[in-house]
């Protein structure tokens, strides 16, 4: 199972992919929680035995969290891009200008949308502007809601199993 959260292969169902994405962003905030908290705790404690200069004690306090931050980001943004690839293959649709467009949301927002807009949303779109953060919204929304491609559908564009095919589809034995 935890293998599927880091492939990008095959294709996942409305529900799997809502549990498996929800699971993703329980696990990246439960981990910030237990690699930040004790790291934390124990900057706190030696700061109140008078270990460490305050000044120091707030710098390392500043730094803490991004670092946490970055330890962990790239594994959920690997874990939810390849569950949003499942999610648009199971869709019917090729993820390979899908799933691009999805990611550049961000950039494009912090790059283009925040210089001309002054309002930002907070928690868990923290720093996006109310456009970025709709389009980001709405793509999620597309995804749960879009069914899956019918199972005949599929099976009519897959290739044929060279395995189960007759010699004579090949040629190599004479019909009789």
């Amino acid at each position: 199972m935890w293998k599927s959260f880091f492939s990008f292969r095959g294709g996942i169902d409305r529900r799997t992919y809502a549990f498996r994405m929800a699971a993703a962003f329980a696990g990246l905030l439960l981990t910030g929680v237990l690699v930040f908290a004790p790291a934390y705790w124990a900057l706190v404690t030696i700061d109140q035995a008078g270990r460490i200069d305050h000044r120091l004690f707030q710098a390392l306090s500043a730094v803490a969290v991004p670092v946490t931050v970055t330890l962990l980001l790239p594994a959920y943004s690997w874990s939810t891009t390849a569950l949003t690839t499942q999610r648009v293959r199971n869709a019917g649709f090729s993820p390979i200008a899908i799933v691009p467009a999805m990611l550049a949301i961000g950039p494009v927002d912090r790059l283009m949308l925040q210089p001309a807009i002054d309002a930002r949303l907070g928690w868990p779109l923290t720093g996006m502007t109310p456009v970025g953060g709709a389009l980001s919204v709405l793509a999620l929304i597309v995804l749960f809601v879009l069914p899956p491609k019918a199972p005949a559908d599929l099976a009519a564009r897959r290739p044929p199993n060279p395995v189960a095919l007759s010699r004579s589809t090949f040629g190599l034995r004479r019909p009789s």
